[in-house]
């Protein structure tokens, strides 16, 4: 990180002001992004951190984008409420801007939708410095035009946010999570369709292979492949569910099960902190491939590189992959990998061009170009030789 290019804010005005001189300077802007763009500076909303409201009756938090999801879930908890994308520990470690920035990832999409239906309005500077509000707290007022997710697009730079209403609902009354292990793909896909044709989906997740862990986690483990799930709701339900999921890894020949209730102990999750590792590169939510080709398709992926770790939401077919060396020594390989699942019936997301500051090709690609230079004709937060 360039420290001599980060400057830290203070306040929205702040935001705003500052946002205006560079529009007037033609000075270049980013704030999620690891550098600073060529000439540039990079801005630091950390101070920016209050839960400014939690409105029980409607079920909305008010925070800024400073505040850690963390910090959001542990006030949430005193007040037996609970922020979905913050309820899992996966994203704790982002702030609320991060969240927003990085497309609003939910770990609990299968059960509980994407991560972007919990997000109600917002409150953007944009490049000329002026101020826009979307959404609000009830339903009503988000008909029209959803500005509110299309500034929340994934790496998307249109503008700065810098407040934002969240979707909230209760802690449910009973939760037990499952570490299972598994001796092969095979084995852990077979487990994975049992739970897909039950009624109920569990509150989350996540598959990885050993290779993932060790990559990520440092751990060393024999065991193939681990999947971590959460079952959440009424007690009753809830241990029904638990007796299935027992069952059904018994049949799909787990190798190893332990469980945990998190109302009483602490999470204990194996792979807690995989989105938060800095020993590897990661491509996350980049490529879907569709369920019933999902097992063939990794199986093929693996083979061909044995070097990358393999996680991700595998029942809902969002595939995540970890790399050793540094991020550019993985280009090449990231491109293969997206033309193999594209071949294989999957799609890309676009997420990693995103990342790299390009705008992906398709059919949308000249009306989002016209867009941006709109909205943003100095290039503040798109730089011109991105639109080329």
């Amino acid at each position: 990180m360039n420290t001599e290019k980060l400057v830290t804010l203070q306040s929205r005005q702040d935001v705003s002001t500052y946002i205006e001189q560079a529009a007037a300077n033609k000075t270049p802007l980013c704030v999620y992004r690891t550098s600073a763009p060529s000439g540039g500076q990079r801005l630091d909303l950390s101070e920016l951190n209050k839960l400014i409201e939690i409105d029980a009756d409607n079920l909305v938090a008010t925070a800024e984008p400073g505040l850690t999801m963390g910090e959001l879930a542990a006030a949430l908890t005193e007040k037996g409420l609970r922020f979905l994308p913050a309820d899992t520990p996966y994203y704790r470690h982002l702030t609320i801007g991060e969240w927003v920035y990085h497309g609003c990832p939910n770990p609990s999409s299968w059960k509980y939708r994407l991560g972007k239906h919990a997000l109600m309005g917002s409150t953007y500077i944009l490049p000329s410095g002026k101020l826009i509000k979307t959404g609000g707290k009830t339903v009503k007022n988000v008909t029209g035009y959803d500005f509110t997710r299309f500034l929340a697009g994934a790496y998307s730079d249109i503008g700065i946010g810098v407040e934002f209403l969240l979707k909230l609902l209760p802690q449910p009354e009973y939760r037990l999570q499952f570490l299972v292990g598994f001796p092969s793909l095979q084995h852990i896909f077979g487990f994975i369709d049992d739970l897909r044709q039950n009624p109920l989906a569990p509150a989350f997740l996540m598959a990885a292979d050993a290779k993932a862990g060790n990559l990520l986690l440092g751990l060393d483990d024999k065991i193939p492949f681990f999947l971590e799930l959460e079952l959440d709701g009424v007690q009753q339900e809830v241990e029904a569910f638990a007796k299935k999921v027992r069952l059904w890894a018994k049949k799909s020949h787990a190798v190893s099960l332990a469980e945990n209730n998190p109302q009483e102990t602490p999470f204990p999750l194996k792979f807690g902190n995989i989105f938060a590792s800095q020993t590897a590169y990661t491509v996350c939510d980049e490529w879907k491939i569709p369920y019933d080709k999902q097992c063939t398709t990794l199986h093929e992926l693996k083979t061909k590189y044995n070097e990358i770790g393999w996680f991700g939401q595998w029942a809902e077919g969002k595939v995540h992959a970890a790399f050793t060396g540094e991020q550019s020594e993985a280009a090449a390989k990231i491109a293969k990998i997206t033309n193999h699942v594209i071949n294989s019936g999957g799609v890309s997301s676009g997420v990693y061009d995103r990342q790299q500051g390009r705008i992906p090709a398709g059919p949308l690609r000249p009306l989002e170009i016209a867009l941006r230079q709109r909205i943003d004709p100095q290039g503040i937060f798109t730089p011109k030789e991105v639109l080329v």
